[in-house]
Order: structure tokens, then sequence, then C-alpha cells
């Protein structure tokens, strides 16, 4: 199925409200009529698989103009670039160090959660897509805008999102997300359900959401040390998600883009302060041009990286540009971290910010 058009996206819109429930043990659950149905304590989804999710012998075939065959993308919410660097967070600079970097990377103009995620996978302004504000709203419905999930989807790719906010359920068009994971606000019940699926995951784009940095940010402050802890923490749940794609046999076919919603100053974010709209951006695969690098590159770009690393058509109606170093290098093989075990989903309650006042 081809992807369609806006006016078909609009009418789902104003149908329905109805957003993505988990989906367990291959039978999909029941539809929600009513917004206010929807529970914030959506149980553990490790062992979630949408029912017509695609697989391994339905899914696109390789193709030569296909670099890849799985895009993860991991948002790290409210990193900055030099919290990333100062904390102690070894998979995030091992995985800048074989990877490549964007030393100007930016986030759109409205640097907070749900505008920037929305911007970031659908590569358009937060004008374009509609969501501008920044927490839960079921009767705002979805996104105005297809998402590159969504496009993926209709190409016959599979779709996943492992999230620790509720509100990013306003980007998860229906028919876009084969498995929606909502399990809890830490990153460790989220690397989790996602370590769970990546392993044996078919071709199609995977999105990883950890929290931890922007609520501890909200709490104390930007780059204070409960900040940088926050960061170390989901860098240890970033190992295991790492892990579980360096066990991949076909790990080569695997595009791993890393970045973040926003930045932040002080105990708050939302502005044109450089330092929050300045992000990390990382890509590590196999056909990765590595190294540091002074081309712009804004949030945006993240999801149009992915469609075009998927070999998928880069729509004409969006302003997102593919970030070419991420799959046209000449491939080299990914041997992976011994260090890392696919088993180090770390205890992230262990010096973690505690209450639930800041995750909405």
């Amino acid at each position: 199925m081809k992807p369609r058009a806006l006016a078909a996206v609009a009418v789902a819109l104003a149908v329905t409200v109805a957003l993505p429930q988990v989906l367990h043990s291959q039978t999909a659950a029941p539809e929600v009529s009513d917004a206010s149905e929807i529970s914030d304590a959506s149980p553990d989804a490790s062992d979630a698989l949408a029912a017509d999710a695609p697989d391994a012998a339905t899914a696109p075939a390789p193709t030569a103009t296909r670099p890849y065959d799985h895009v993860v993308i991991v948002s790290f919410d409210g990193m900055r670039p030099d919290g990333m660097e100062q904390a102690d967070a070894p998979t995030l600079h091992r995985v800048r160090a074989e990877g490549a970097y964007a030393l100007r990377a930016e986030t759109v103009g409205d640097s907070s959660t749900l505008p920037s995620h929305t911007s970031m996978l659908s590569g358009v302004e937060v004008e374009v897509h509609g969501m501008e504000f920044d927490d839960f709203r079921p009767e705002r419905g979805f996104t105005r805008f297809p998402t590159v999930l969504y496009r993926a989807h209709d190409e016959g790719l599979a779709t996943a999102m492992f999230v620790a906010k509720q509100k990013l359920r306003h980007i998860a068009l229906p028919g876009s997300v084969d498995l929606w994971s909502l399990p809890h606000w830490s990153c460790e019940r989220v690397a989790r359900a996602a370590v769970a699926y990546l392993p044996t995951a078919p071709p199609g784009i995977t999105f990883i959401h950890f929290e931890e940095p922007d609520d501890a940010g909200h709490r104390y402050r930007w780059m204070g040390p409960q900040y940088l802890a926050a960061i170390g923490r989901s860098d240890r749940c970033f190992a295991s998600v790492m892990a579980a794609i360096e066990s991949r046999a076909d790990r080569d076919r695997v595009l791993v883009l890393v970045s973040a919603d926003h930045g932040g100053h002080g105990r708050r974010h939302g502005t044109h302060n450089p330092l929050d709209l300045h992000i990390p951006w990382i890509a590590w695969g196999s056909r990765v041009v590595r190294g540091d690098f002074e081309d712009p590159v804004r949030t945006t770009d993240t999801g149009i990286t992915a469609m075009a690393a998927l070999g998928l058509s880069v729509p004409g109606d969006v302003t997102g540009r593919p970030v070419r170093r991420a799959f046209e290098g000449t491939p080299v093989a990914m041997e992976g971290d011994a260090g890392t075990g696919a088993d180090a989903t770390p205890d992230a309650t262990a010096g973690a910010v505690t209450g639930d006042a800041a995750r909405d």
C-alpha cells in the first residue's frame, strides 16, 4: 500500500481520538473509543507484537539501493551535547567514536518534547504538523502530517515505538505503528521492552525514548550532578539496547541514530536559547562516514535520514534532508562490543529521581 493522501489523515483525525494500546500475545487490544479510558499505567510490552506486523518472510528483500534493513532511532530527552560529553556515558562515547557526530545539530524553535519529537519523526516544522503543545491532550488527536513510521509502514516495513512519556502517543497515527510500548517512565523498563524486540525485529524503523535527563534537569538543573547522573543511567540502558543490536547476525544492516529533542538551561527549556536548541546527533552503522562533521543538521533530518537509509523515497513535502554520511560510506564490518552483554540492563532505580510530577 502506498502512502495515503493527507486528506485521508485529516479524516482519520476527525473521526477518532482513540490512541494506540499496547498489543499482547499477537492479539490486538480492543479499540478505545473514549480517550479518557487510556491508562497511564500501560503494562510492560516486552513480549508484545501486533498480529499484522511484518516478519522476516514478508518484509521487502534487501536491494542495492537500500543501504540498511533496520533503523533504530534513540532519543535521550533533554540531553545537551556538553552533558553527553561530561557524563559517565561510555556507550554514548563509544558510539560517537565509531560513528559520525554532528557538531552543529539543532532542534526546532519550539524546543519542547512533543513538538520536537514530532518534527524528528515527520521531517517538518511544528507549524506544519500541528503539535505545538507539550502535554497529553486526547481531544487533539494525532499529528496532522504523516510520520516516517507511517510512510515506512505503508511500504511493508515493521514499525515500533518504546517510550517513557504518554504524550508521544500523539505521534503514533492509526495504522502506522505495529508495536506501541509505554512500559514505565524508567529507562530500565523501556530498554527491557526494546531489548526483547530488537534481536529478531523484522526490517523497519524502531524508535526508543529515554526521559531521565529531562526530568533531572527540571527537578534540579541542567548540567548539575543529578542531571549528569541521569545521562549516565540512561547510557547504561542504551548499552543493553546496543548489545541487543550487536547480537544480531545482520548487525551490519542496522543503522542507529542517536539524538535528543532539546537541551535546557537552569531548570527549563522551550526557548530559543542556544542551550535549548543545540542537540547531539550521532549515526552509527557499517556504512557511516566516521568522524565529527561541521555540516549543520536539524532534528527534522533524523527521520528523513532513516527513510533514505531504508531505500525509501524522500517525500517532496518535507523540509528535512537525509544526512547522507549516515549511509554513503564504504561498508565495514561491525564487530560489536565484547564488554557489553545483552543482559546489561541496569537497575535504573539506583540513584534515580523519584516521583512522577515532571513526567507528563
